[in-house]
């Protein structure tokens, strides 16, 4: 009778921190999907997600270009409208902790720059539209003629 006292106390002592993990793990994952702060809502489409993206883009990192002579700093203004319906994508998908992520592309041109830039975004939005900034990546190059030609 004592051995089977101890032995369910040791296994209260083992599972409870278990417990413990995995009950935390499931109310962050529903706080990130679910809970959203004031002025965001839950992303219902792919088009809202693209939506979020290019009014958040300037919180993904900036990756430099690393050529001479040119512009090497993130954009304030890009119109991602230029590309047409080729400029945006989205997919929605969950990591193994049941996470949603919204990955989304956007591809553009900078605006009010001496010289244009080609933008391309990769982001990673959370259900509720919230950076992934480790995620999240935003570059800027020279346009490819004005490369090619050596205008600056």
């Amino acid at each position: 009778m004592e051995q089977i006292r101890v032995r369910n106390v040791i296994l209260a002592l083992v599972a409870f921190p278990i417990l413990l993990v995995f009950g935390w793990e499931a109310v962050s994952t529903y706080r990130t999907n679910n809970i959203c702060d004031p002025g965001d809502h839950i992303i219902q489409s792919s088009v809202d997600a693209i939506k979020q993206a290019k009014i958040r883009f300037n919180r993904a990192r900036y990756g430099s270009h690393g050529i001479a002579g040119h512009l090497d700093e993130k954009p304030e203004l890009v119109d991602f409208s230029r590309r047409g319906d080729r400029c945006c994508s989205a997919t929605r998908s969950r990591n193994m902790f049941g996470v949603i992520g919204w990955q989304v592309y956007l591809d553009g041109e900078t605006v009010g720059e001496p010289t244009v830039r080609n933008v391309g975004v990769s982001m990673v939005l959370s259900n509720c539209g919230a950076v992934f900034t480790r995620d999240s990546f935003i570059t800027a190059e020279p346009n490819s003629a004005e490369r090619s030609i050596g205008i600056r």
